[in-house]
Protein backbone atom coordinates (compact mmCIF):
# COMPACT_ATOMS: atom_id res chain seq x y z
CA UNK A 1 0.00 0.00 0.00
CA UNK A 2 1.56 3.40 -1.09
CA UNK A 3 1.69 6.13 1.74
CA UNK A 4 -0.85 8.95 2.26
CA UNK A 5 0.10 11.66 1.18
CA UNK A 6 -2.68 13.15 4.02
CA UNK A 7 0.33 11.70 6.15
CA UNK A 8 3.56 13.84 7.26
CA UNK A 9 6.36 12.11 8.33
CA UNK A 10 8.94 13.91 10.09
CA UNK A 11 11.83 13.13 12.70
CA UNK A 12 11.65 14.49 15.48
CA UNK A 13 11.16 14.90 19.44
CA UNK A 14 6.99 13.67 19.76
CA UNK A 15 6.78 15.44 23.34
CA UNK A 16 7.98 19.15 21.65
CA UNK A 17 5.58 18.74 18.04
CA UNK A 18 3.47 21.44 17.49
CA UNK A 19 0.27 20.06 16.70
CA UNK A 20 -2.70 19.96 18.91
CA UNK A 21 -2.47 16.85 20.05
CA UNK A 22 -0.04 13.82 20.89
CA UNK A 23 -1.58 10.77 20.61
CA UNK A 24 -0.34 7.43 22.17
CA UNK A 25 -1.65 4.04 22.85
CA UNK A 26 -2.36 3.05 26.77
CA UNK A 27 -4.06 -0.07 28.38
CA UNK A 28 -7.27 -0.21 30.60
CA UNK A 29 -5.69 -2.15 33.76
CA UNK A 30 -2.35 -1.02 34.55
CA UNK A 31 -1.41 1.33 37.17
CA UNK A 32 1.66 3.03 35.71
CA UNK A 33 3.14 3.55 32.23
CA UNK A 34 6.03 2.05 30.44
CA UNK A 35 7.68 3.04 27.36
CA UNK A 36 6.19 6.10 25.30
CA UNK A 37 3.55 6.43 28.19
CA UNK A 38 5.88 6.51 31.23
CA UNK A 39 7.73 9.68 29.33
CA UNK A 40 5.08 11.32 28.63
CA UNK A 41 3.57 10.93 31.94
CA UNK A 42 6.67 12.59 33.47
CA UNK A 43 6.73 15.13 31.24
CA UNK A 44 3.14 16.43 31.23
CA UNK A 45 1.56 14.76 34.56
CA UNK A 46 -2.08 16.45 33.80
CA UNK A 47 -2.19 13.42 31.15
CA UNK A 48 -1.51 10.88 33.26
CA UNK A 49 -4.58 8.65 33.48
CA UNK A 50 -2.67 5.82 34.97
CA UNK A 51 -2.27 8.47 37.98
CA UNK A 52 -5.65 8.49 39.01
CA UNK A 53 -6.51 4.49 39.37
CA UNK A 54 -5.94 4.80 42.85
CA UNK A 55 -6.03 2.81 45.02
CA UNK A 56 -4.78 0.54 42.16
CA UNK A 57 -6.49 -2.88 42.33
CA UNK A 58 -4.76 -5.50 40.27
CA UNK A 59 -7.15 -6.99 37.52
CA UNK A 60 -9.85 -4.04 37.37
CA UNK A 61 -10.94 -2.89 34.54
CA UNK A 62 -10.85 0.90 34.70
CA UNK A 63 -11.47 2.12 31.66
CA UNK A 64 -12.55 0.17 28.11
CA UNK A 65 -10.79 -0.68 25.66
CA UNK A 66 -11.15 1.21 22.03
CA UNK A 67 -12.09 4.44 23.52
CA UNK A 68 -10.24 7.65 24.51
CA UNK A 69 -9.19 10.34 27.39
CA UNK A 70 -8.48 13.64 26.25
CA UNK A 71 -5.96 15.64 28.23
CA UNK A 72 -5.55 19.36 27.87
CA UNK A 73 -6.43 20.64 24.50
CA UNK A 74 -2.91 22.89 23.55
CA UNK A 75 0.84 22.56 22.93
CA UNK A 76 2.13 24.51 26.34
CA UNK A 77 3.60 22.43 28.81
CA UNK A 78 1.05 22.99 31.35
CA UNK A 79 -1.90 22.03 29.31
CA UNK A 80 -0.46 20.04 26.64
CA UNK A 81 -3.15 18.57 24.25
CA UNK A 82 -2.64 14.16 24.75
CA UNK A 83 -4.77 11.80 23.65
CA UNK A 84 -4.77 8.39 25.41
CA UNK A 85 -6.05 5.77 23.26
CA UNK A 86 -7.13 2.70 24.87
CA UNK A 87 -5.56 0.39 22.70
CA UNK A 88 -5.09 -2.32 25.06
CA UNK A 89 -7.00 -4.42 27.97
CA UNK A 90 -4.42 -5.65 29.48
CA UNK A 91 -0.74 -3.89 29.62
CA UNK A 92 2.69 -5.85 27.91
CA UNK A 93 2.90 -7.80 24.65
CA UNK A 94 0.59 -10.10 23.33
CA UNK A 95 0.45 -13.33 24.78
CA UNK A 96 -3.02 -14.66 24.23
CA UNK A 97 -4.36 -16.22 20.82
CA UNK A 98 -6.62 -12.98 18.89
CA UNK A 99 -4.88 -10.40 21.69
CA UNK A 100 -3.00 -8.45 18.02
CA UNK A 101 -6.00 -9.05 16.26
CA UNK A 102 -8.38 -7.29 19.32
CA UNK A 103 -5.81 -4.55 20.30
CA UNK A 104 -5.92 -3.58 16.40
CA UNK A 105 -9.46 -3.34 16.46
CA UNK A 106 -9.27 -1.43 19.61
CA UNK A 107 -6.88 0.84 17.88
CA UNK A 108 -9.16 1.43 14.96
CA UNK A 109 -12.17 2.58 17.62
CA UNK A 110 -10.08 4.78 19.39
CA UNK A 111 -9.44 6.61 15.87
CA UNK A 112 -13.21 6.65 14.92
CA UNK A 113 -13.31 8.06 18.57
CA UNK A 114 -10.52 10.72 17.57
CA UNK A 115 -12.03 11.39 14.50
CA UNK A 116 -15.43 12.27 15.97
CA UNK A 117 -13.80 15.39 18.02
CA UNK A 118 -15.27 18.93 16.66
CA UNK A 119 -12.18 20.83 17.47
CA UNK A 120 -9.74 18.65 16.17
CA UNK A 121 -7.48 20.71 13.46
CA UNK A 122 -3.89 18.10 14.27
CA UNK A 123 -2.43 15.14 15.94
CA UNK A 124 0.81 13.56 15.97
CA UNK A 125 1.27 9.67 16.44
CA UNK A 126 4.68 7.97 17.57
CA UNK A 127 5.94 5.83 14.92
CA UNK A 128 5.53 2.54 15.53
CA UNK A 129 2.27 3.33 18.24
CA UNK A 130 0.93 -0.10 19.67
CA UNK A 131 3.66 -2.45 18.15
CA UNK A 132 6.49 -1.51 20.70
CA UNK A 133 5.58 -3.57 23.88
CA UNK A 134 2.70 -3.92 22.93
CA UNK A 135 3.16 -6.32 19.86
CA UNK A 136 1.12 -4.85 17.18
CA UNK A 137 2.53 -5.22 13.48
CA UNK A 138 3.32 -1.33 12.09
CA UNK A 139 2.08 -1.83 8.68
CA UNK A 140 -1.44 -2.04 9.73
CA UNK A 141 -1.21 0.49 12.17
CA UNK A 142 0.18 2.54 8.90
CA UNK A 143 -2.65 1.73 7.19
CA UNK A 144 -5.26 2.69 9.54
CA UNK A 145 -3.64 6.10 10.53
CA UNK A 146 -3.55 6.44 6.53
CA UNK A 147 -7.54 5.91 6.60
CA UNK A 148 -8.41 8.53 9.28
CA UNK A 149 -6.33 11.33 7.77
CA UNK A 150 -7.88 10.36 4.83
CA UNK A 151 -11.38 10.67 6.40
CA UNK A 152 -10.40 13.63 8.05
CA UNK A 153 -9.11 16.10 5.58
CA UNK A 154 -9.10 19.03 7.33
CA UNK A 155 -6.47 17.38 10.09
CA UNK A 156 -2.78 17.52 9.92
CA UNK A 157 -2.03 14.27 10.92
CA UNK A 158 1.72 13.92 11.74
CA UNK A 159 3.89 10.64 12.46
CA UNK A 160 6.67 11.43 14.55
CA UNK A 161 10.02 8.99 14.10
CA UNK A 162 12.88 9.14 16.85
CA UNK A 163 16.20 10.72 14.63
CA UNK A 164 18.34 7.74 13.72
CA UNK A 165 21.08 8.49 16.37
CA UNK A 166 18.60 8.64 18.98
CA UNK A 167 16.89 4.74 18.50
CA UNK A 168 19.15 2.91 19.98
CA UNK A 169 19.34 4.85 23.43
CA UNK A 170 15.46 4.37 23.20
CA UNK A 171 16.06 0.83 22.79
CA UNK A 172 18.09 0.51 25.92
CA UNK A 173 15.48 2.79 27.72
CA UNK A 174 13.14 0.33 27.01
CA UNK A 175 14.97 -2.65 27.70
CA UNK A 176 15.41 -1.16 31.24
CA UNK A 177 11.75 -0.49 31.93
CA UNK A 178 10.34 -3.83 30.62
CA UNK A 179 13.35 -5.26 32.80
CA UNK A 180 12.18 -2.98 36.11
CA UNK A 181 8.68 -4.28 35.05
CA UNK A 182 9.48 -8.18 34.87
CA UNK A 183 8.76 -9.07 31.15
CA UNK A 184 11.81 -10.78 29.92
CA UNK A 185 14.09 -9.14 27.22
CA UNK A 186 15.54 -10.52 24.03
CA UNK A 187 18.75 -12.08 25.19
CA UNK A 188 17.90 -12.50 28.85
CA UNK A 189 18.59 -15.61 30.15
CA UNK A 190 15.81 -17.80 31.30
CA UNK A 191 15.15 -17.34 35.14
CA UNK A 192 14.24 -20.80 36.69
Amino acid sequence: MAASSRVEHVEGDLLTIDTQYICHQTNCRSGKGLGLAKILFERFPHANVYAERRPFVKGTQYSVPGTIEVRGHGPGPDNRGVINLMGQDAGGPCKRKGQREARAEYFALGLSAIAALDDLTSIAFPHNIGCGIAGGHWPDYLAMIEAFADARPDVRVVIVSLPKAKQQAWAGVLEQQKREAGYRVKGDRRRR
